[in-house]
């Protein structure tokens, strides 16, 4: 993996046809290089704060890959109940 400006992306693209790729920002969190490794070592980022939703709402949430379609997803922790 390379950095780029716009994110993390197969140094070897071209050769090989790996189209996965990390934005360098998402919903409005910049991710860091730390989080982009553990990603892709581990499949999943710890929680990062201060994600913004698209109505301008802040959440909280791991990043998580998805392996059978390469996607990046949200993974919300579960809220106990009392």
């Amino acid at each position: 993996m390379i950095k780029g400006k716009f994110g993390y992306f197969c140094s070897s693209k071209k050769e090989k046809g790996c189209n996965f790729s990390i934005p360098a920002e998402i919903c409005g969190k910049k991710i860091s290089d730390t989080q982009a490794l553990k990603l892709i070592e581990k499949g999943k980022t710890t929680l990062i704060k201060g994600f913004k939703s698209k109505a301008g709402k802040e959440f909280d949430a791991a990043l998580k890959l998805d392996k059978t379609t390469g996607k990046i997803e949200f993974e919300f922790s579960k809220k106990k109940k009392n």
